[in-house]
């Protein structure tokens, strides 16, 4: 099979997978700048103080784990970070098979073995976040044999569907909402941040009570 035999879809296919990760970057971005809205400088900076302290709690407490469910704060800098979820068991598996896929694309994509540095890069990155639709893609660019037309169509497919599944984000649509109303973005992302604030306060509070139990048992 020639690497030309399907051209027009293989078009299709580079274009969409550009269009799926221009959107999520610009989204990301997009989250990452209101973090420095005047109107949410105070809020934020509550959020990071927090933030600060919670870690502080972390390196004194390394074996102490309080089980609230709002997600992991030791990596928030952003509104983009206190958007993001507990990792589900879904992904889980899809960065464990992405991991597998990346390790047999590295000897091709090293620069030491006449890759390059972007396609070394794009590789790692999207073995780490568990991206298989880049994988495939970087799969079938450097093995042009296997790039079918049905894993060509299979591939499309599922880009159409990550691309839709993310337009449904809470994240998208708070990007979408800054440009169609500036007042609205900045009530929900306060309100997203107060929330957070709110669930990161009974973290800490779990820490600083398991603290001062663990002094009273000392001074017993």
């Amino acid at each position: 099979m020639s690497q030309l035999e399907y051209p027009t879809d293989w078009s299709k296919v580079t274009r969409k997978l550009k269009e799926v990760n221009q959107e999520r970057e610009h989204v990301k971005k997009v989250l990452e700048d209101a973090s420095s809205l005047p109107e949410l400088k105070e809020v934020t900076s509550k959020l990071l103080e927090l933030v600060r302290r919670y870690e502080e709690l972390l390196i004194a407490n390394p074996n102490k784990r309080v089980s609230v469910n709002i997600g992991d704060y030791t990596q928030e800098t952003s509104l983009a970070d206190s958007l993001e979820e507990n990792e589900p068991a879904h992904l889980k598996v899809r960065k464990q098979r992405a991991k597998e896929i990346a390790r047999k694309l590295y000897s091709k994509a090293h620069p030491d073995l006449g890759g390059t540095v972007e396609s070394f890069r794009v590789i790692r990155e999207a073995a780490k976040s568990g991206d298989l639709e880049t994988l495939k893609f970087m799969s079938m660019s450097f093995d042009p044999d296997i790039r079918s037309e049905s894993n060509t169509a299979n591939l499309m497919k599922a880009l159409e569907g990550k691309q839709q599944a993310f337009r449904g984000t809470a994240s998208f649509k708070l990007a979408a909402l800054y440009y169609a109303n500036r007042g609205r973005f900045v009530a929900k992302c306060k309100e997203v941040l107060k929330n957070k604030i709110v669930n990161l306060e009974v973290r800490i509070l779990g820490y600083t009570t398991y603290q001062s139990g663990a002094e009273d048992e000392n001074t017993a």
